[in-house]
Formats: structure tokens, sequence, C-alpha cells
């Protein structure tokens, strides 16, 4: 593994030797410096010849700065550091709503693209947990803002206080050590979350998608996959039935099914 921080302030990390370029982009809101975990789930796309970069939103991002944006400055990266095109974007989360804008507005700078448990809009009260999480971040109450993702994130799971508690201390842990606007970052990151919706620039999309969602997902529900899907000209769902959230951000199938839309294309 390599990392790095790009000259534009997007802190990256790489796996694997391959000729072929898998961007991931992850979730949030929060642009932390990526680790093994980010990438570690796209494994089997190293092993498929890629190599897989993870790259997380640049850093000192101003206040309105949106999805669009963000958008803007992956596609403005891949101009400059990957000499234009890669040859594959995974959107993971926050990042799959960040991908869709890629895909609609920025279509010359990849070959593929996958929009990973994300959709349209993000769910009202998910929103809701993820901007109280970036305001915990943005005023120093690290454990709180773990907490707060936790109830977010297993909401309704039997345990989810034990979460609760094993999310505060990592985030209390993790974000003490991370960069120095990375607690205004992902502020501008959660309120870009609560202007997000991407349905009108959905229908502009000229090339396939392929959409991987989870039917228990309750940031991105079924109505909004579903919604999701129908707007995109050309989309390949794979729902992943009974999975919430983080089941199918993890779930094994992701690669597998990659790689199956990847040699569908090249096919045709």
């Amino acid at each position: 593994m390599e990392t790095g921080i790009f000259d534009n302030g997007m802190a990256w990390l790489s796996m694997g030797e391959g000729d072929r370029v898998a961007l991931a982009i992850p979730g949030g809101p929060g642009n932390s410096t990526p680790n093994l975990s980010s990438v570690k789930p796209l494994s089997g796309l190293v092993d498929a010849g890629y190599r897989v970069v993870c790259v997380a939103r640049r850093r000192n991002m101003p206040q309105g700065h949106s999805v669009e944006d963000m958008a803007r400055d992956y596609a403005e990266l891949i101009a400059t550091e990957f000499n234009g095109k890669v040859d594959l974007i995974i959107g993971s989360s926050y990042g799959g709503i960040v991908s869709q804008y890629i895909a609609a507005e920025h279509d010359h700078c990849f070959d593929h693209i996958v929009v990973h448990v994300a959709a349209c809009q993000v769910h009202p009260e998910s929103v809701m947990f993820d901007y109280r999480f970036a305001k915990a971040i943005n005023e120093g109450k690290l454990f709180q803002a773990g907490m707060i993702m936790a109830a977010g994130l297993y909401a309704g799971a039997r345990l989810r206080w034990i979460m609760q508690i094993v999310l505060g201390a990592y985030v209390w842990f993790v974000a003490r050590s991370e960069h120095d606007t990375f607690a205004s970052d992902t502020l501008v990151e959660g309120e870009a979350e609560r202007n997000f919706d991407s349905r009108a620039v959905l229908p502009d999309i000229k090339v396939p998608v392929l959409l991987i969602a989870g039917g228990a997902d309750i940031y991105f529900p079924m109505d909004l996959t579903l919604e999701t899907a129908s707007l995109i000209p050309d989309c390949h769902l794979r729902l992943y039935e009974g999975q919430g959230h983080v089941e199918a951000a993890l779930d094994k199938r992701v690669c597998p099914d990659i790689l199956d839309f990847i040699n569908a294309q090249n096919a045709t």
C-alpha cells in the first residue's frame, strides 16, 4: 500500500499494482485520511488486475461547497493526476452521492461507474443524524459524535447502546489525530448533504451505471433506490435483499457484481 496527499489537498491510499485504476470515493460526512478499511472491501478488484486508489474529498473546503462542487473536484483531480481518465469509479455512501454528479456531468473522465449504497436523496431522518454528527465534530465533541453516528447506523438494533459506546470511543480516538481542517470540512459535508438532491441531473446521465443497494438500508430506503434506478436512463440495479447500509457496503458480492457489470459492458 501507498499513501499520500495530492497537490489539491485530497488524501489518498492505494492498494495493488495493476495497470487499470479504480478510483474509490469513500463515505462521510468527513474527509478522513483513507486507511486500510477504506479499500479492503474492494480487494477483489486488486485480484482482477486493478490498482484501487481511495481518495478522500479535498481539505479546507469553503462554506457552501456542494456535492456538485465535490464531483468537480474529483474530475479535476483525474485530469491532473490520472491523465484525464480512470478505468472505474466506485462511490460508496457519501461517495455514492458524489459519483452521481460525476456520472451526470463528467462522464469523460471514466470508463465505468458504480453508485454503491446511495440514492438520489438521503432519508431525512438519516440526514438529521449526519448533520448532528458533523456539528458535534465541528464543536470538538468527538465521543458524542461517535454515539450519534451509531444511533443513525444501528437504529432499531437490539444492542444499539453497545455500538454507541464503541463508535463513540473510536471516533474520539481517531478524530483527534485528523488533519487541521477535518472538523470544518465535516460540517461543510454535513451541510452539503442536507441540500443534496440529484433528481434533476440523473436523467442527463448518458453512460451505464451500476447501482448497488441494500434492501433494508435506512439511509437510502427502497423507495429512493427504485426512484434513482428509474431516473437513470441505463441503470443496472443489484439489490441485496435484507441488507442494511453497513451490510450492503461490506457485502462479498460487491466486487463480483462490479466485475460482472464491467465485463457485460465491454462485451457490448
